[in-house]
């Protein structure tokens, strides 16, 4: 099998070269220009990001102190050249939920740790030169938010009632099988002010340095005009304020309307770009499907898009070491390091952790069994060194190799 894949790496990383070739007439090259809202070649900008996925529950048992573990490791964060954390939701949110059914936009979920031990854990990230992002979101509360079963009970005398999306005969109204999680009425001008005061009471109080925005794309969809209000209210606070929309980066809008990235998702909800690329272990990959999620079926990415690149999230299931084995692992990580846009590493990948993230643990046993932490390293290290790995443009081309 190493044979195989030590192949694989090397047909990879030609391809992305220009010397060795997926499907495509000889020497056709597509150009991509992704870059992000600060597009500067300042360390500070957002294309230079190497973020790490931090989630309490994966870090200490059921996630209680989950701030202090995660503290705990911001070093061997460091270590793997990560710039950048980001928190899985930590704000207030209904029992056993993972943290996107939110009770609460303004106060800090109990089990994870106290206001002091966020402010710790955002000043010894910063010591280490890693921004500190929050998982935020804005398109919803849980029906368990006082807001919410304040407007259930009292009906229309409530002063929510009018907080929450609702259908022609009035009931409450929500995406696929959320049922517990209800959508916000972005037409009522209380809740754009109770979000807009939510994250800045984030930003300003707890000096964090962006969010990624959960169900970004289901925000648009009601209101377009929020998030570009979002934007401009932030930078007030933060000029450099990092925002990251759960999105398809092949939709022009979100870069254009306040977002420094979008996610890697094909322009279907939710589907990775990268999704049927690789095989099981003992097959190859798809190197026609890798070709056209590199280049968008070959159109091309809209100007100034800068992608959220990962291998792993919390929505992507059984993980890709346990779907693809160690040896294909090792290539998509050199791959998801070498081409542009922001590397994710998601909760303990670089031990090859192997859980389903909603099961909230058990945390993670940091025994790197397969070397996965200094290739982590090496290649964080390579997009410090190498400047084209972090610059806009992509060019692949075809041959008969």
């Amino acid at each position: 099998m190493r044979r195989g894949w030590v192949w694989l790496r090397k047909a990879l990383l030609a391809m992305l070269c220009g010397v060795a070739a997926a499907s495509g007439a000889a020497g056709a090259a597509v150009q991509l220009q992704p870059q992000g809202h600060a597009a500067s070649r300042s360390p500070a900008s957002p294309r230079n990001m190497i973020i790490y996925d931090a989630s309490p529950y994966f870090f200490a048992p059921g996630g209680r102190n989950g701030l202090v573990a995660i503290e705990a490791r911001l070093g061997a964060i460091a270590a793997l050249g990560a710039n950048a954390i980001l928190l899985s939701p930590v704000t207030a949110a209904s029992p056993g939920d993972f943290g996107y059914a939110v009770t609460d936009e303004f106060r800090l979920r109990r089990r994870f740790g106290s206001a002091a031990q966020l402010r710790a854990l955002v000043r010894t990230a910063h010591a280490k030169g890693l921004r500190v992002l929050l998982d935020m979101a804005a398109n919803h509360l849980s029906d368990q938010s006082p807001y919410f079963r304040d407007a259930q009970r009292r009906g229309r005398a409530s002063a929510y009632y009018g907080w929450f999306e609702r259908d022609g005969s009035g009931k409450p109204v929500h995406y696929f099988d959320w049922t517990n999680l209800e959508n916000l009425n972005y037409d009522d001008p209380a809740v754009r002010d109770y979000m807009l005061a939510a994250f800045a009471h984030w930003l300003r109080d707890y000096r964090v340095d962006g969010f990624r925005l959960d169900a970004a794309w289901a925000v648009r969809q009601r209101d377009p005009r929020f998030w570009p209000q979002l934007r401009a209210s932030l930078e007030r606070i933060d000029p450099g304020v990092v925002l990251i929309a759960e999105a398809s980066g092949r939709d022009r809008y979100y870069v254009s309307h306040g977002f420094d990235a979008a996610y890697d998702w094909t322009s279907r909800l939710g589907e990775w770009a990268w999704d049927g690329v690789f095989a099981p272990p003992g097959r190859m990959p798809n190197l026609a499907r890798l070709r056209a999620a590199l280049t968008n079926g070959g159109k091309g990415y809209p100007g100034h898009t800068l992608l959220l690149r990962f291998l792993d999230n919390n929505d992507t299931g059984e993980r890709f070491i346990a779907r693809h084995g160690v040896g294909e692992t090792r290539v998509a990580i050199e791959l998801l390091f070498t081409l542009p846009g922001i590397p994710l590493i998601y909760d303990g990948e670089e031990v090859g952790a192997a859980f389903q993230p909603y099961d909230e643990g058990p945390p993670i046993t940091w025994r790197d069994r397969h070397g996965l932490t200094a290739l982590f390293a090496r290649m964080a290290q390579e997009r410090r060194t190498l400047r084209a790995l972090t610059a806009p443009g992509l060019q692949l081309l075809a041959t008969d190799h």
